[in-house]
């Protein structure tokens, strides 16, 4: 029938160029958040202070103790409203300025440094890849819907 021939492209079905279609635009657009995210990053480290006092003293010291090899640097910053951890490959940990008490330091520092060892980061983009190509496969079904609705009218319905 006009619809086997519309869903049957050479090999391709419709249905397998449209997953190809919704594939490719899940990695655009989580490839473009992730550029934008490390564009932000890299103003902040400019706008940022490296910590060369006490918090950096103690991210040392505390990844000695936890075990973790990699050098998480620390940066200060007014735009880090809390402390936060950032970078994949490079750890970064900001802190806010006014953060000087050690006990808070080190609770602080501590929290950030596991999430770095217990790679949280990656985890954290693992599922935000999930959640972007849940949201588009949402989008995709009420078209593939259509599709199936008007096969399955022509196939019952259509007149011969």
């Amino acid at each position: 029938s006009d619809m086997e021939a519309f869903l049957d492209l050479g090999g391709w079905n419709l249905l397998g160029r449209i997953f190809l279609v919704w594939l490719l635009v899940v990695l655009v657009l989580w490839a473009g958040k992730r550029a934008l995210a490390l564009r932000t990053l890299r103003k902040m480290k400019k706008l940022s202070e490296p910590d060369t006092g006490t918090a950096a003293a103690l991210t040392d010291s505390l990844c000695r103790e936890m075990g973790v090899r990699r050098r998480i640097r620390v940066f200060r910053s007014h735009l880090a409203g809390s402390p936060f951890l950032a970078g994949y490959f490079r750890p970064v940990i900001f802190l806010p300025p006014d953060m000087q008490d050690e006990w808070e330091l080190t609770s602080v520092l501590r929290h950030e440094i596991r999430h770095w060892k217990g790679g949280d980061l990656w985890w954290r983009e693992a599922v935000r890849l999930l959640v972007a190509a849940a949201n588009l496969a949402i989008a995709c079904w009420i078209p593939l819907r259509i599709i199936r609705d008007w096969s399955v009218y022509e196939t019952l319905y259509k007149e011969k």
